[in-house]
């Protein structure tokens, strides 16, 4: 083909094509259905996985805990066991400390 011969050439949109963002986003949508048709394994352990609509038309995914089958967005592993905070009765540092200084306010007012 000569510098200005673009006469005889097919126009790009008479000829069949595929985009990048179409390959990714089949892709995504084969790897979401197989996350919540398939069990994940964490190590040893199955955990299944589940979703919730978001407000935007989206999906928000969630593990079901293994020990008390709540929905939870972490798991925490100790030993061999992986479950949700609650079962493992893991408190939030923020709340720990908040109980410390109460209680320190408290022992000073009794001295």
């Amino acid at each position: 083909m000569s510098g200005n011969d673009y006469g005889n050439s097919p126009a790009s949109d008479t000829v069949n094509s595929i985009s990048v963002d179409e390959v990714v986003k089949s892709l995504r949508t084969q790897f979401e259905e197989s996350l919540i048709q398939e069990p994940v394994y964490i190590g040893d352990m199955q955990v299944n996985l589940v979703t919730t609509s978001t407000g935007h038309g989206g999906q928000r995914y969630w593990f079901i805990c293994p020990a008390c089958k709540t929905r939870v967005a972490k798991l925490y592993v100790q030993v061999s066991l992986i479950a949700c905070r609650h079962c493992h009765g893991l408190k939030y540092r923020s709340s720990r400390y908040k109980g410390m200084v109460e209680e320190q306010i408290f022992k000073k007012e009794q001295s």
